[in-house]
């Protein structure tokens, strides 16, 4: 049987004998015949298998005047700029598909990006640009940009409804350098779904005082759509693990004494609760009050002061209260009190000496001015001292104050 020949560049045949030749040429001249140029035959045969069936029989391309055509059609579509840029060399690889659908106030599954393609590989670099929906970011953007990283990830939960188209493309090197990617539109649907309300609390935590070894207790209630979670934080450094409505301490001691707060977040905000201040105190022994000064009886001349003086031990230490025949004294709050008694002390005023014996009678007499009278009494209230005055048919008299 002769053998077929296929015509040669120069117009004579060559015989075909090697079923891949012969297929490979009846590929290019099928697309001869549509006209295809060379930069879509080159970005052709590089999204089929057929390019890697050529690369391995590179040698047997070479030599055969075939091989001259493919090199020619390389060499041509150099000008164009690298293999990445042409059709379908690279794509955008994404592990949810666009459209992405999203809903208000429900937080997405995070949405990882990467580039597959020569040229471009992994990226240094990201431009982000279109429209980002609030409430999600691209590594960290909400606003178009470039960033500097191989690895893009979109996370965030949706504030507002609507239709967005993210663009997306990777360059080989950072600061949008070396080669880029095409640029890839993303879409996200985001639908109305729960209205989404930032945290207000309604109730803060309260202030305690506590002795060492006693267990504090601090509670908040905060409202907001969705339900808030909460962090507790001593003076603005969060707690670990302190995430519940309420936050306890057992057997506090003096380090733990400080401000208190309760932070309520949800995907609409935050916000702090008042500060509740912890007290510690040092653990105290009860012992009764007991007089180690008494105060001393005291006798004064009419018009004068006198001061009284108590000293008493116990814990906590005690407080004083004066009385005087056996009433309280207002004010009198000291140990050390001018012109009152002492508290558990009654004071009680005796004359100094028996009054005069009556006199015998004796013949009427002619009046005379009225005699000195006897002594009364009159008590200060500002100061409390007692003071006498002269008045009728009484001898003088002073004042004696005994415990």
């Amino acid at each position: 049987m002769a053998k077929k020949r296929a015509p040669t560049a120069s117009g004579s045949t060559a015989t075909t004998t090697d079923p891949f030749m012969k297929t490979l040429h009846t590929l290019l001249h099928r697309l001869t015949w549509l006209n295809v140029p060379a930069a879509l035959l080159l970005g052709l045969l590089q999204r089929t298998p057929v390019l890697r069936v050529v690369a391995a029989a590179a040698d047997r391309l070479t030599g055969a005047p075939l091989g001259a055509v493919i090199r020619a059609a390389t060499v041509s579509t150099a000008s164009l700029g690298a293999m990445h840029t042409l059709v379908g060399a690279t794509t955008l690889i994404t592990n949810q598909a666009s459209p992405l659908a999203a809903n208000v106030g429900t937080a997405i599954a995070t949405v990882a990006f990467g580039i597959n393609g020569p040229g471009v590989g992994q990226p240094g670099s990201w431009v982000v640009g279109g429209s980002i929906p609030p409430g999600l970011n691209f590594s960290g953007l909400t606003a178009p940009a470039t960033i500097n990283l191989a690895n893009l990830v979109l996370t965030g939960t949706p504030t507002t409804s609507g239709n967005f188209t993210v663009t997306l493309q990777g360059w080989e090197d950072k600061n949008r350098k070396g080669n880029g990617s095409p640029i890839y539109n993303y879409v996200i649907n985001v639908a109305t779904g729960v209205i989404a309300t930032p945290p207000a609390f309604t109730g803060h935590p309260a202030a305690q005082t506590l002795p060492a070894g006693g267990t504090a207790t601090f509670s908040a209630t905060a409202s907001g759509t969705p339900t808030p979670t909460f962090q507790w934080a001593k003076n603005g450094t969060a707690l670990p693990g302190a995430t519940n409505a309420t936050y306890s301490l057992t057997g506090v001691q003096s380090a733990d004494a400080g401000l208190y707060t309760a932070i309520a977040t949800n995907s609409a905000g935050s916000t702090t609760s008042d500060a509740a201040q912890l007290t510690v105190t040092a653990v105290v022994t009860l012992v009764a009050p007991t007089f180690t000064t008494q105060p001393a009886a005291q006798s004064a001349p009419i018009g004068n002061s006198v001061t009284f003086s108590a000293a008493a031990g116990g814990s906590p230490a005690p407080t004083f209260q004066w009385l005087k025949d056996g009433g309280p004294i207002t004010g009198a709050t000291s140990a050390l009190t001018p012109w009152r008694a002492p508290r558990s002390q009654t004071a009680v005023s005796t004359p100094s000496w028996p009054p005069t014996p009556p006199a015998r009678p004796r013949a009427p007499a002619p009046p005379s001015p009225s005699p000195l009278s006897a002594p009364r009494r009159r008590t200060s209230a500002a100061s409390s001292t007692s003071r006498f005055s002269p008045t009728p048919a009484r001898a003088p008299a002073c004042s004696r104050w005994a415990p």
